[in-house]
């Protein structure tokens, strides 16, 4: 925090008019303006002195307020009695001299506006005549702004960090500055708007602790003036998980892979159930982990997951963004192959339908070993199969799939063999 000793010279005249030609009764009505707001600080305090003279003695009731840009704290002689922003003071008792001071802060960087109202009884004819006041206005004194109040966090994510307070009006803006590693500050904003009460804080790293500090400031020409900062601390959310894709999956089973994520401390895994809710279904503590496989599924199902790295900090859990991942288990095994029936040419294959498939694959075995599809039969239903084209006499090794897709990707049950002979020419 620093401190700066304050001189403010100002000269104005206070006028005072004959409104009427009563020898018993004048109206004060005059005001004078600091219109330099820039010779004086938002938050401090200022003392004005002032003299009024007057070319005979005379009784006067006289009202000084303070407007504009500054609220009026107390004016000498302190004969009256406050009113709001006004003070009555009972002054010019048969003198012709008055001194006194008026004290006011500062509260915007509007004019600061000082006005004098009152009543003058004389015994002379005061008509066509001015009650001048000149008067030099000087202040002195140490400027001490008020820190920020209600410094808190109001969000972040993984690599911002946003700070909110209770804005004042008793300074010209904040600072914002952040910690280094060294233990150093580094300025990172100067809010110029003291109605500003929010500051995000951006190009931050994942899962990292910051310390920040918020101090008012205000300029004393060209020195800025500043409180004491008030600090606070908060750490990020770790980042999303990249990578994510699905590794290898079962019948009952799914396998998700991921990239490794440095800023994690743990994952923590969802799936989606029927009503549309998330269930956690597994947490992952080990922070190098990049793989993971859940069972106990049923065959032939689309499942949606979505993973988060999260951290701890302190004891709160800071979680990263959802990564989200649909799969779909594979289809159980053909049940009930045989073969249905021979000819010369031709071996018929019979199974069982398999409800939750899209359809099947047949392959037939190459004399080399090697796998020829011989046909995809899209309809799930059908559960025959003729394959014609053969020689007479001769085994045929088949092997049959059901599938499903996963998107663009076909998924395939394991592959159930049979094999059949074909009758010999007679």
């Amino acid at each position: 925090m620093k401190k700066a000793i304050i001189t403010v010279l100002v000269i104005f005249t206070l006028s005072l008019l004959a409104l009427s030609a009563s020898r018993e009764s004048h109206a004060i009505d005059a005001a004078a303006s600091i219109t330099d707001p820039g010779r004086l600080t938002v938050g401090q305090q200022y003392t004005v002195r002032y003299t009024v003279n007057t070319d005979q003695a005379c009784t006067a009731q006289i009202r000084f307020s303070v407007g504009g840009g500054a609220k009026l704290i107390s004016v000498t002689p302190d004969q009256g009695e406050a009113n709001g922003q006004k003070l009555v003071v009972a002054g010019l008792d048969n003198v012709k001299k008055l001194t006194g001071s008026i004290t006011f802060k500062v509260t915007t960087s509007a004019a600061v506006v000082i006005s004098m109202t009152g009543d003058v009884s004389s015994i002379s004819d005061f008509s066509n005549k001015e009650l001048s006041t000149s008067r030099i206005a000087s202040s002195t004194g140490s400027l001490t702004l008020s820190p920020v109040t209600n410094l808190s966090f109001g969000g972040r994510t993984e690599e911002a960090i946003r700070l909110n307070w209770k804005a004042t009006s008793a300074c010209e803006g904040y600072i914002i500055e952040r910690q280094l590693a060294d233990g150093s500050w580094k300025r990172i904003a100067k809010i110029r708007d003291n109605s500003e009460k929010t500051y995000k804080a951006s190009g931050l790293s994942a899962s990292t602790e910051y310390t920040f500090r918020v101090m008012t400031y205000a300029m004393n020409g060209t020195t800025g003036v500043y409180s004491d900062p008030v600090i606070i601390t908060n750490k990020t959310r770790p980042s999303a998980v990249a990578g994510l894709v699905c590794g290898g999956r079962a019948v009952d089973a799914i396998r998700l892979n991921w990239t490794k994520n440095k800023s994690a401390d743990g994952f923590i895994i969802e799936r989606k159930l029927a009503d549309g809710t998330w269930k956690r279904v597994m947490k992952v503590k080990d922070p190098a982990a990049a793989t993971v496989k859940l069972s106990g599924l049923a065959a032939c199902t689309a499942y949606k997951y979505r993973i988060r790295a999260y951290t701890m900090y302190g004891s709160e859990g800071l979680y990263g963004t959802y990564s989200y991942l649909d799969a779909v288990t594979k289809p159980a095994a053909v049940t009930g192959l045989k073969i249905g029936g021979t000819s010369t040419t031709a071996v018929r294959l019979n199974w069982t339908k398999n409800s939750k498939a899209m359809g099947y694959i047949i392959e037939r075995q190459m004399p080399d070993g090697s796998w020829k599809r011989v046909i995809k039969i899209s309809d799930p239903s059908v559960v025959t199969y003729k394959n014609d084209g053969l020689q007479p006499g001769t085994i045929y090794t088949f092997r049959i799939s059901a599938y499903t897709m996963d998107g663009n990707t076909g998924v395939y049950s394991t592959s159930v063999k049979i094999s059949g002979t074909t009758k010999p020419l007679q």
